[in-house]
């Protein structure tokens, strides 16, 4: 538990961050400054107090993770970390800011600067995966208009619950670290990779289906941006190279490989529309979301049905 006193103390010393700079964030640094700026150092206490008061455990969870317990141990941590803060992020009621100072700060504590090679956890790559999200949709930054980040915030509170339910519990703690298990108490022994692999794509569809839920509706066969539009794009580009880098280290890639492909064009066209070439969809917005939304169900059809390349 040493690594989660340390961030409790560190955090607290940190100096208010000045909201007037109105600069781009750059760094996780930066990111904790802004986090931190205009909240109480006594409240920044007692929630990590709340955190360690719900952790039980001896085990030094930021290094070896040597076996399958330790991985385990860290990932229920993590969890307690993220509901921790999800649920001190609503008590900001309409305060977006405050609150996704909140969620950005519990991703970042949760993922805790663990540069571990043997923590090949999928919890760990979605934490931080979400700190990219965060800085991507603007989501603490004080440029950002109120609808802006209220559209942040429900982008944030989807991943949580993406992370919570399809990531850590029916992944890393239904599967992973199961498998992990098996080997070590029986390196000789047959291990159902089959198993493994379905909830691996299963991953990947759902890395799909939660930029949809969280950023997208559909009326009459049309999909239209809930909340900011280039939400939808911006995490859909962050996303579809994270999907496409997941299949391609399954063991399935070649069922698949036709969607890493489709997944590769779909990453490089959203890129360009994002950095301002935007000749494609003659540059409107609206015809942009319906275009990429539709190219996106699509690769979540054939992932579904299991017919990349039919």
């Amino acid at each position: 538990m040493k690594w989660l006193v340390v961030f409790a103390v560190a955090f607290t010393q940190f100096s208010y961050a000045n909201e007037e700079s109105k600069k781009e964030i750059t760094s996780i640094e930066e990111l904790i400054q802004i986090m931190n700026d205009s909240r109480k150092v006594e409240e920044v206490v007692r929630v990590e107090e709340q955190i360690l008061s719900r952790v039980e455990s001896g085990t030094n969870i930021g290094g070896g993770f040597a076996t399958s317990d330790d991985l385990s141990i860290w990932c229920n941590t993590s969890n307690m970390i993220l509901e921790t803060y999800y649920t001190e992020a609503k008590f900001q009621g309409k305060n977006f800011f405050e609150a996704n100072k909140l969620l950005s700060k519990g991703l970042y504590l949760a993922h805790g600067k663990i540069a571990n090679e043997n923590n090949s956890t999928f919890t760990l790559k979605a934490l931080a995966r979400g700190l990219e999200l965060v800085n991507l949709i603007g989501a603490i930054d004080p440029m950002s208009s109120k609808e802006s980040l209220e559209s942040a915030n429900n982008v944030l509170n989807h991943y949580y619950d993406f992370i919570l339910s399809a990531v850590t519990k029916s992944l890393d703690l239904s599967a992973v670290i199961p498998l992990l298990s098996d080997l070590e108490s029986c390196s000789d022994c047959r291990v159902d990779f089959e198993k493994f692999e379905y909830r691996f794509v299963e991953y990947a569809k759902m890395q799909l289906k939660f930029i949809s839920i969280a950023t997208l509706g559909k009326k009459n066969g049309v999909f239209y941006p809930v909340g900011n539009s280039e939400h939808f794009l911006r995490a859909l580009e962050l996303f579809s190279e994270k999907t496409k880098e997941d299949l391609r280290n399954s063991l399935w890639k070649e069922r698949f490989s036709c969607a890493i492909a489709e997944l590769d064009v779909l990453y490089m066209q959203l890129t360009l529309f994002n950095q301002g070439s935007r000749s494609m969809y003659r540059g409107r917005i609206e015809m942009a979301v319906q275009g990429f939304a539709q190219k996106m169900n699509t690769i979540i059809n054939e992932l579904n049905n299991e017919e990349s390349c039919k």
